[in-house]
């Protein structure tokens, strides 16, 4: 079987190329043309002005820049190469057997096992079921998108079954309650931000309570139904 007959490599490059031009490629490229303009971005996007190398010539005659290469330079041609020759020595030295060598070796070791056991303890706490920061901040926010999606195949189902609609009122009298309850739960987060504790507040709605609505479907829905279903023994 020649080469040939696999097909073309390119297909299987694409994924990988696609992912290089959008991690590396793409950001150099475009901060190299936002360097050609004088573009406020700090202020949230203001006005563009093209100047060209004009931000190129300021950064030769700052100071602070110089200063900036100068230690920059000091740590790649001193820290670098001292940091190189410490730790090839060091791989010598323990690459040879003595009284002790296993123990050192795993005492070296041990940081970098450390490090993901860290890490698994720190998430495991942060989604904890009952105290857990992050997960409570999900379930709440989990609810209340499920809400949404529980509202609209609702609302789909009425008119396909002509649901009446003092039985949807009732219903959305619920959703509303639960929607600004998850609401608060969120506000009072810890980890909530100032901008989302924000949104939050703008999300709390409040039901109109209607005693005669919810009296008719009391009675026309639930009360009705009371003999329709038993319990198997």
């Amino acid at each position: 079987m020649g080469t040939g007959d696999y097909g073309s490599p390119v297909p299987f490059l694409v994924p990988a190329f696609l992912i290089v031009f959008a991690v590396l490629i793409f950001p150099i490229l475009f901060s190299f043309v936002v360097s050609l303009f004088d573009w406020p971005l700090s202020a949230g996007g203001g006005e563009r002005r093209f100047v060209g190398a004009g931000n190129y010539v300021e950064l030769v005659k700052d100071k602070e820049f110089w200063n900036s290469l100068r230690l920059q330079l000091g740590f790649i041609f001193i820290a670098i190469p001292i940091e190189i020759a410490l730790g090839l020595a060091a791989a010598l030295l323990l690459n040879r057997e003595f009284r002790g060598g296993r123990v050192i070796r795993a005492l070296i070791l041990l940081p970098v096992f450390f490090l993901p056991i860290v890490s698994g303890m720190t998430w495991r706490f942060m989604l904890q079921p009952r105290y857990g920061a992050l997960n409570n901040f999900l379930l709440a926010l989990g609810e209340i998108f499920t809400l949404v999606v529980y509202a609209q195949l609702f609302l789909e189902n009425a008119g396909i079954y002509e649901v009446e609609n003092d039985l949807v009122d009732q219903i959305f009298d619920v959703l509303v309650r639960d929607f600004s309850r998850f609401a608060v739960i969120l506000h009072g987060k810890p980890t909530t931000t100032p901008a989302q504790a924000e949104h939050c507040l703008q999300m709390l709605r409040r039901p109109v309570p209607d005693p005669a609505r919810y009296s008719r479907v009391w009675e026309q829905q639930v009360f009705a139904l009371r003999d329709a279903y038993t319990m198997n023994p």
